[in-house]
């Protein structure tokens, strides 16, 4: 499916485009569980962005080691309520779901957590670090991100 440049439109209609995007999916789910249940450790890397219309967006990147090999993975994009809370639990949620980890393996995995400054994610009683190293990962790091 990669490799054809061009789809004949004559074949294009909107729910096969919607297959072929879940299909895809499915795929990288499973190719993200599959590097992620033999890593040593994990890192994450997430950014809230609000576009003009006043909503609330985050990307979850997790990144893993092998043989000094730093590689990449997607494990969420979507709409989410600005409240610390809500950003936590889609985390933990996209974490556990793409990762295909439990909750314990997640703990012992997860070591840090890049993100900017916003009070979501750095407030030191309720923020979003101070929340996974409360609740999931003890020993879990979160580091600001400078590069906005």
């Amino acid at each position: 499916m990669f490799k054809v440049k061009h789809t004949l439109k004559k074949h294009w209609i909107d729910s096969t485009r919607w297959g072929r995007i879940e299909s895809m999916n499915e795929l990288l789910m499973e190719f993200t569980q599959n590097v992620v249940i033999v890593a040593n450790f994990i890192y994450v890397s997430v950014d809230e962005v609000i576009p003009i219309y006043n909503t609330s967006w985050i990307s979850l990147h997790l990144y893993v080691v092998q043989g000094w090999k730093q590689i990449p993975l997607l494990a969420y994009v979507g709409k989410v309520q600005g409240t610390t809370e809500n950003i936590f639990y889609l985390m933990f949620i996209a974490m556990v779901t793409f990762g295909g980890l439990n909750v314990e393996q997640l703990g012992a995995k997860l070591i840090s957590m890049g993100c900017d400054g916003n009070n979501a994610f750095q407030v030191v009683i309720v923020g979003v670090i101070m929340q996974m190293k409360e609740n999931v990962a003890p020993f879990f790091m979160g580091i600001h991100s400078f590069v906005h």
